[in-house]
Parts: structure tokens; C-alpha cells; sequence
């Protein structure tokens, strides 16, 4: 039986709208009530409502009964992807 580490790099791997994954910890004042990971897929434009789709059918699939994991989708350009990248948290 695969990881779930191994089972979420393959979903990535599987969706071909994915240029990057990452799994940083995040935490959004307001929006938070404590820090969690997060999965952020870099996308082009065009492709991001089909990618976060497929992405959060497959971790439903993934994640134990009950959790949730919440997908933040980037574009190529965005600002704070070198934040992200910094984290060091890359899928695969």
C-alpha cells in the first residue's frame, strides 16, 4: 500500500494542469484557526478550475474520512510563490 505522501505525488503527477505542488504550513489570520498545510498547485490560468477539481477529487480519495486539506492555486507569475518555494515543502 502506497503512502499517503506517495498517493497525493501521484495525483499531482496525474494532472497534467500542475506545473508545481508544494505542502507548506500556513496560517491566514482571520480565515485560520491554527496553522495548517496547505497544497498549492501552480497552474496557467486557463487550466485552474479544472486542475483544483480534479486535485480535490483526488484527495478525497487520499485523506482519512473527516479531513480536509485545502488546494490554493497559483499562477507561474504569482508574487508569493517564491515564499512558497523558500518552504522547501515541493511534491516530488
Amino acid at each position: 500500500m502506497a503512502t499517503r505522501g506517495g498517493r497525493l505525488w501521484s495525483l499531482i503527477a496525474r494532472t497534467p494542469e500542475v506545473i508545481e505542488a508544494h505542502l507548506p504550513q500556513a496560517f491566514v489570520t482571520g480565515a485560520m484557526k491554527v496553522p495548517a498545510q496547505v497544497l498549492v498547485i501552480v497552474v496557467r490560468d486557463p487550466d485552474v478550475q479544472r486542475a483544483v477539481e480534479k486535485i480535490g477529487s483526488g484527495l478525497t480519495r487520499i485523506l482519512p474520512s473527516g479531513r480536509h486539506m485545502d488546494v490554493w492555486p497559483m499562477s507561474p507569475s504569482d508574487g508569493l510563490l517564491p515564499s512558497v518555494r523558500g518552504a522547501d515543502c515541493r511534491v516530488g
